[in-house]
């Protein structure tokens, strides 16, 4: 009876399973994974490479068969119907599959861990029940096998190492991960080594390294080297390996004989392996061996694979260089390698940057009647090129871009194809991605290198833009004197940034500039002098106020400007707010650290929205503290957003690193879910009050709703959305009341219970004022009747019942809102204030001198407050049965 009479309570609220559950679990559209922030102009490049890879034939062939499926049904900013083909991935999934339950070749770990991330990726693709059956029972396989989770990583990993530099962090850190489970592993060690050579590669192309290479680099090459030449002592005819064994000799030492010989072994056992005659051929180029390396590669120049015409394009260019007799017809060789590199590969940008370069050269050499074209076209290649940049705000190719403008600057063909005031600008961008790049390296490059390593990537654009300083045309000399200052705020020459700044006549992007040198004062006087820290982000926020009252915009906004500043003001404050005892959650929302917070989350910080959720105390039973709600759905409204800034930041989950603003957002809302929840330790969904706390969530998941669409209110949402919302949130306050008297009926009685489980609410309309006395009548005559048959009435129950009435204290009107809901439908919006809500008139007449009225945010902020702390005051005296003495 008590089950029945509870469910019919309950119905309307309780959320009775997730249809999405599979969502949850690991596959490439999985969050957490990271393929969201992939590009629309990339989904051809990913076909092209693995189209033409040979060693993928027999090497991560499960890997490689999920690869090639999420290649055909992708998911982010290019999943679109005409790119997506999902019987074909389908097909990809079936393949991966049956290689797993090949017992011959695959463990049962493998088979569980892989057939996980087959099955929750069909599910997305097609949610038939033969796909989720097999998902459940393996889930309940892995809690068995719980190693098998490393073969989930692996092929996490495996995708993401396709996915360009912005990920070999991450892929060297899962493979190690995995490897420490499963150090057996030939093929995840290889690919660690892989990852391992192309992160260091990439640096030293970014920092210019030459020989002798400074201690961090070669360390990353000998990492490559021992991963190789354990891989080769398992697996001698990995060929593939060999070459990249002999290729990290060589960056070890030039001179290494083994270097050649481990290469040319490879080439030998492999001639028609494009990958090792790519390798082949540079190892000859960089020797000198210029023959050699085209003899090799001219046997693929029918070749698809747009790398191998980029290696002839290269090739030519260095011999045009060598033999200045053959210069132009060497330059117009390379020019065709890399403009067909470009063709099959539009997003190949060392290919697209050497075209632009070739082509700018060939203007000071080539016939007349060519240069203005060719001036055009070197023009073209770079403004795309720069454009493709500036659509990917990631770091993804900020080595390509900082290579592409810094040799164009020391080779000064930039002046053929733009003017003084565009090569200003590229200059300055040219050290912007320097420092991102040397904050990306900075743990491996170490302290003791860094300053150097900074100096030799900026030298030329900054010489280039102080030697435009004297520049007679004035409006030139003012750009550079302007961008000159930025390259000396950014690199900590903060004095001379000062006087430059100090220098040039008041606008906004002097002001701009000014409020970021105080801004990055602050912070490093932040660890030093707490008052000079003080002083300096203060004065930043003076100027920023100046540019944002001129309507003025400079390098930055004063939106993104402002989240600069108070983010870094809050983390100021997080040393002292954390030296006191931890806080409870109405201190934290005071304390300084949370108040600047929450006006970086104001202007769209998703950082602080992280810091917020980080720092603060667990919410447990104070959700509904002032102030909390709200906040978390500010945090809400952010992750929703396409505006969000200060992205760029790393979250370290435990199992893994999030870093694409894509899975961070999925993160922190996942985080302001789980505020919405109850701990099961403490609070059960089963037993006497489970269902209670269920209805509880769902009224803090309800408030969460109200308050999202509060902050987005506007005219036309009002009538429809906000209010539906609100009345959601009163029903629900308004039935859990009702639903917890009835548990403390089954509590408190034996059946048959009675069929009135109503809670009470008392309030005489006529008077209008408070009466205690009369308050206790009516709760003494409703305690009788709702606990009819106790032989002593539950006291404590009914003290608590009587003072949250209306009667007992005009303080508690909220009650009376509570009950009087449907009255919202008689209101417009037109008296709805940011942060409030319409009054609610109380029945009476409005022009009647004893009419009530209240405020809709006060009912709201009230009585789930009160709601919930009745929960928990009936929870601890009757939630364990029998009663009372």
């Amino acid at each position: 009876m008590a089950v029945s009479r509870l469910s019919q309570i309950f119905e309307p609220t309780v959320d009775n399973g997730n249809s999405e559950w599979w969502k949850q679990h690991p596959c490439p559209h999985s969050s957490s994974w990271g393929l969201h922030t992939i590009k629309e102009r990339d989904h051809r490049m990913l076909k092209n490479k693995i189209a033409n890879s040979t060693h993928f034939t027999n090497h991560m062939i499960v890997e490689t068969h999920i690869y090639r499926a999420f290649l055909e049904y992708p998911v982010g900013d290019f999943h679109m119907k005409e790119r997506s083909n999902p019987s074909e991935a389908l097909r990809f999934l079936q393949s991966a599959e049956d290689y797993t339950n090949d017992t011959h070749v695959c463990t049962i770990e493998g088979r569980i861990g892989y057939g996980i991330v087959i099955n929750a990726f069909r599910m997305w693709i097609d949610s038939i029940d033969e796909f989720s059956s097999k998902l459940e029972k393996l889930l309940k396989e892995r809690d068995v096998y719980p190693s098998s989770e490393s073969f989930v990583t692996a092929t996490h990993a495996y995708i993401l190492s396709k996915l360009g530099p912005r990920w070999f962090k991450e892929c060297i850190r899962l493979y190690s991960r995995v490897l420490r489970s499963f150090p057996g592993n030939t093929e995840w060690r290889f690919e660690l080594a892989r990852m391992v050579g192309k992160e260091t590669r990439e640096l030293r192309l970014a920092l210019d390294i030459q020989r002798p290479s400074p201690g961090f680099i070669r360390k990353g090459f000998e990492e490559e080297r021992d991963l190789l030449r354990s891989v080769l002592s398992r697996k001698p005819n990995f060929h593939y390996a060999r070459a990249l064994f002999g290729q990290a000799l060589y960056f070890l030492s030039w001179k290494d004989s083994n270097a050649g010989r481990q290469i040319g072994e490879a080439f030998e056992m492999e001639p028609t392996n494009p990958e090792i005659c790519i390798i082949f051929a540079r190892y000859h180029r960089r020797k000198g061996s210029m023959d050699r390396a085209l003899e090799v590669l001219n046997t693929h120049v029918n070749s698809t694979d747009a790398e191998i015409h980029s290696q002839l394009g290269y090739l030519y260019r260095k011999m045009g260089f060598k033999r200045e007799n053959r210069y132009t017809e060497y330059m117009e060789l390379a020019l065709t390698h890399f403009k067909r590199a470009v063709k099959l590969n539009n997003c190949h940008y060392p290919s697209i940057s050497s075209v632009a370069e070739i082509t700018a050269l060939l203007v000071t050499t080539g016939e007349t009647a060519l240069v203005k074209d060719r001036k055009e076209e070197s023009e073209d290649s770079l403004k795309g090129m720069f454009r493709m940049f500036r659509d990917d705000p990631s770091d993804q190719f900020s080595t390509v871009e900082f290579t592409a403008i810094k040799q164009g600057i020391e080779k000064d063909f930039f002046g053929v194809t733009f003017g003084q005031s565009e090569v200003i600008r590229l200059s300055y961008r040219c050290v912007t991605l320097a420092m991102r790049i040397l904050r990306k390296y900075k743990e491996k490059i170490g302290s003791g290198d860094l300053v150097s390593c900074m100096n030799n990537m900026i030298r030329r654009p900054t010489k280039y833009l102080e030697d435009l300083t004297h520049e007679e045309d004035p409006e030139i000399r003012s750009l550079a004197t302007l961008n000159l200052a930025h390259v000396y705020r950014i690199a900590g020459r903060f004095d001379e940034a000062e006087q430059l700044y100090d220098d040039l006549p008041d606008g906004a992007g002097v002001v701009c500039g000014q409020a970021e040198l105080y801004l990055s004062k602050g912070r490093g006087y932040a660890l030093q002098h707490s008052r000079l820290a003080e002083k300096f982000l203060q004065k930043s926020l003076e100027l920023t106020d100046k540019l944002n009252r001129s309507n003025g915009t400079g390098e930055r906004s004063p939106n993104e400007l402002y989240a600069d500043i108070y983010l870094a003001k809050a983390e100021f404050n997080m040393r002292t707010d954390y030296s006191s005892p931890r806080y409870t959650i109405e201190e934290w929302m005071k304390c300084s650290t949370a108040v600047n917070l929450t006006k970086a989350i104001s202007h769209n910080s998703l950082e602080a929205c992280y810091l917020f959720l980080r720092y603060m105390p667990s919410v447990g039973n104070n959700f509904f503290s002032p102030g909390v709600p709200q906040m978390l759905a500010r945090i809400a409204s952010v992750c929703r957003s396409d505006d969000c800034i200060h992205s760029d930041f790393l979250v370290d989950t435990g199992p893994v690193v999030i870093q694409v603003d894509a899975a961070i957002k999925e993160f922190i809302l996942s985080e302001v879910r789980k505020a919405t929840e109850y701990d099961a330790s403490v609070y059960p969904s089963s037993g006497t009050f489970g269902p209670v706390f269920k209805m509880l969530g769902m009224l803090r998941k309800d408030r969460l709703d109200f308050e999202k669409l509060l902050l987005g209110a506007d005219e036309g949402r009002w009538q429809d959305q906000l209010q539906n919302a609100l009345i959601a949130v009163l029903r629900t306050a308004r039935e859990t009341l009702d639903a917890v008297i009835a548990v403390c009926q089954e509590s408190l009685m034996e059946p048959p219970l009675p069929s009135n489980s109503m809670f009470v609410v008392t309030f005489d309309w006529n008077e209008g004022i408070a009466n205690p006395i009369k308050a206790r009548k009516d709760v003494a005559k409703w305690a009788a009747k709702v606990f009819k048959g106790l032989k002593k009435l539950p006291e404590e129950l009914c003290t608590r019942v009587e003072e949250m009435q209306p009667m007992f204290d005009d303080d508690n009107l909220w009650l009376i809102g509570l009950t009087s809901f449907n009255n919202v439908l008689k209101h417009r919006r037109s008296g709805l204030v940011f942060g409030e809500t319409f009054p609610l008139q109380l029945k009476k007449p409005e022009d009647d001198p004893k009419c009530k009225k209240l405020f809709t945010r006060c009912i709201v902020q009230r009585s789930c407050e009160e709601v919930e702390k009745f929960v928990f005051f009936c929870a601890e005296r009757y939630g364990g049965g029998g009663s009372p003495e």
